[in-house]
């Protein structure tokens, strides 16, 4: 994954993202930050292109969300596409 960076150096939120995609590789992850549902990397990509959601460019990761509220239209959406989702709390 071209995005992922040394983890030492990572913020928080992205540095959960990475451990949880690490133990779930097979899965969207959509971590929770505040009232948004937030993804990065290759899966950022596969979902912003799937639910018709912004991808986002930053110097070191991209990354695309949703409001929370939202859940309930782009999770069958992303299901539908063939993928597993596991929401995640930041760790």
């Amino acid at each position: 994954m071209k995005d992922k960076k040394d983890k030492s150096r990572m913020g928080g939120l992205l540095r959960s993202f990475y451990q949880i995609q690490e133990k779930y590789p097979d899965c969207i992850i959509l971590i929770r930050n505040n009232d948004f549902y937030e993804t990065f990397g290759e899966t950022a990509e596969k979902v912003s292109g799937i639910i018709g959601t912004k991808l986002t460019e930053r110097p070191k990761y991209k990354f695309t969300g949703f409001n929370q509220s939202a859940l309930d239209a782009y999770l069958p959406k992303l299901v539908r596409a063939g993928y597993r989702v596991a929401i995640a709390d930041q760790i």
